[in-house]
């Protein structure tokens, strides 16, 4: 038993690996059991996520109980996950509508992920999917740069390439998973290392249409929708969404109208004010939003 923080702790057995560190189960004075992450560093952006979390809890997050950081490194108490393989679960409309309703509520906090993968969603002790490991998180409002922030079989060909990305990078790794969870296959199975990074740079959109088309464990339903969110640059492609559009566009604009105000008063330059609201647009929370809604209207049962 040792005192991390302000918790005795008896730590168990290693039971993954997150971003920088490892997991373990771990039981603390109170007897909880928990999930207790072991890392040497912590990133800005991971901390800031972490801050947002604590102390609250979300349906489809993990929750997370405590971080502490010392001179030995950094520790984060969170709630004990079930990790599950996504074949082994019979409701698949459940499965993908909580994943995309634990990436909504990421990114209603103003972060996105970049390394959305099965080992991320684990079952809850409320026996939701929750979404869990934040290390490589950011901020909606960054458009970054950053080359190869994932795992590659499910990475955006945006963040593949190293060119500017955005939270859309979310939506394409959701599509990835989503061909998994209905097909039992891999979208990218017969390419490893090297080889699959190219394959992901250089896919046409065509083809990646052809493939969801020809695939026959595929209902057409679901077709449709993986032919909507496995889309190169999908920010600039999401006309489909017309998913209660005049209200979404009321709420839109009238933020739009306040944020202008609101930095017109601040005295920005007008070109600052366009920056400004060109990252409200590029936020892709209400596409997100969206995309759980079309969830919610196939599954009407759950």
């Amino acid at each position: 038993m040792q005192q991390i923080g302000q918790f005795q702790v008896t730590l168990g057995k290693v039971i993954g690996q997150g971003a920088n560190g490892l997991i373990f189960q771990a039981e603390i004075d109170d007897g909880k059991v928990v999930a207790l992450k072991v890392s040497e560093k912590i990133t800005q952006h991971e901390k800031q996520i972490l801050t947002a979390l604590k102390g609250n809890k979300f349906d489809h997050i993990i929750e997370v109980i405590a971080f502490e950081q010392n001179n030995n490194g950094v520790y984060i108490f969170m709630e004990l996950g079930q990790r599950f393989e996504l074949q082994s679960q019979s409701d698949k409309r459940r499965l993908c509508l909580e994943m995309s309703k634990g990436v909504s509520e990421l990114q209603k906090l103003r972060f996105f992920h970049r390394d959305l993968k099965p080992d991320n969603f684990v079952i809850g002790k409320d026996n939701k999917i929750k979404l869990i490991d934040f290390g490589i998180s950011k901020t909606i409002e960054q458009i970054t740069q950053t080359q190869m922030q994932g795992t590659y079989q499910y990475m955006a060909p945006e963040v593949m390439a190293g060119t500017d990305y955005d939270p859309s990078v979310d939506i394409w790794s959701l599509g990835i998973l989503f061909y998994e969870v209905f097909t039992n296959e891999l979208f990218f199975a017969k390419f490893e290392g090297s080889e699959m990074i190219q394959i992901i740079q250089n896919i046409q959109q065509i083809q990646i249409n052809q493939k969801i088309s020809a695939q026959n464990k595929l209902e057409q339903w679901q077709k449709e929708l993986l032919q909507k969110i496995l889309f190169k640059n999908w920010i600039k492609n999401y006309s489909w969404l017309n998913l209660q559009k005049e209200q979404v566009q009321k709420k839109l604009f009238k933020c739009l109208k306040k944020l202008k105000n609101q930095l017109l008063k601040n005295n920005l330059n007008q070109n600052k004010i366009n920056n400004k609201i060109r990252l409200v647009l590029n936020s892709m929370t209400n596409l997100i939003y969206a995309l759980v809604i079309f969830f919610h209207n196939q599954f009407q049962t759950l």
